[in-house]
């Protein structure tokens, strides 16, 4: 709903709210011809955060409800790989590649993180309420104890995750190891890590897995999320200022062996996505939402690129563009 609201504030703004039959069918031709090529060139043009945000939730809606989307990832983890500086900050919310691949597991993943994480957090959260430790520095053995049940879950249902995540993390670690060899496990561990497991840890209220949580859970929420992330990027911590954190690097250095089997389990898969796969996940209002986003970004970033001088002429100016 707050998507649809924001679409419709946009093109009203833009003064062409309402898309002619013919210019719609050809941008929407365009676009499904070929996708890659024109989700490109977004990246090279689309600056502000929001505007990223709202592209890239539109733009993974669309593409799946016309069933294009494995082809539209797939360019998206190549662009990031190329993009982006260094493996450690390799498909996260900085570019609009990155972004797109975040959207895209949130989209296919929501019911199945709050299934795998609802029965951890409540044990956690049983564990803590017995616990006597100080919740400002908690002992080794219970962050141990807890990351456990955490891990343990996950190797569990490693086999269980959805096939279009499991597939779109396959391409994400064949073309990761073709550049930074040797560290594909690492990347879609930390992935995972970053934007399904932390995100449920750190706020399990929007996952519909508690109403509230206590200042004693929140902070050991934070704590094994700092541990998560270095897991994931295969980094030990160092003295700090505030909290000593170098009494967990045995727990990080004892997890590279899970990594290898979890990352293993996991894609060692056989089926393919089938052509009705994504089928009717979103709705006809839905999928005309996104396509206004899109057009509105079109409009606002792309006409400038075509031999129209005026932006306000019409909305035929930059179909020069696409021909």
């Amino acid at each position: 709903e707050l998507f649809r609201k924001r679409t419709e504030k946009q093109t009203r703004r833009m003064g062409v709210s309402d898309l002619s039959h013919s210019f719609k069918s050809r941008l929407e031709k365009v676009f499904l011809e070929y996708p890659s090529k024109y989700v490109g060139l977004f990246q090279k043009v689309v600056s502000t955060t929001e505007d990223i945000n709202n592209l890239s939730k539109a733009m993974v809606m669309f593409f799946i409800s016309e069933n294009k989307i494995e082809q539209v990832i797939s360019w998206a983890i190549r662009s990031d790989i190329v993009r982006v500086g260094t493996k450690d900050e390799l498909f996260r919310k900085r570019t609009l590649a990155g972004t797109m691949i975040v959207e895209y597991t949130t989209f296919i993943t929501h019911d199945f993180i709050k299934n795998i994480m609802a029965k951890p957090i409540k044990s956690i959260i049983h564990i803590l309420n017995k616990s006597k430790d100080d919740e400002d520095n908690p002992s080794v053995y219970l962050v141990s104890e807890i990351l456990e049940i955490i891990i343990s879950r996950l190797v569990q249902v490693n086999e269980e995750f959805p096939l279009a995540l499991k597939t779109m993390l396959r391409t994400m670690h064949q073309k990761v190891e073709k550049v930074y060899i040797g560290n594909g496990n690492n990347i879609v561990v930390s992935f995972i890590f970053s934007t399904l497991i932390i995100p449920c840890l750190l706020n399990p209220a929007q996952f519909g897995i508690t109403l509230t949580t206590t200042n004693t859970y929140n902070r050991m929420a934070v704590t094994l999320s700092k541990i998560l992330n270095n897991i994931g990027n295969d980094t030990l911590f160092i003295q700090g200022a505030r909290q000593d954190f170098t009494q967990f690097n045995d727990l990080i250095e004892a997890s590279s062996q899970f990594k290898g089997i979890f990352v293993g389990n996991m894609l060692d898969y056989k089926e393919k996505i089938s052509k009705s796969y994504f089928k009717g996940l979103i709705s006809p209002q839905i999928r005309e939402t996104a396509f206004r986003s899109i057009h509105y970004h079109l409009y606002y970033y792309l006409e400038p690129l075509t031999e129209a001088k005026a932006r306000k002429k019409s909305t035929s100016s930059f179909v020069i563009y696409f021909y």
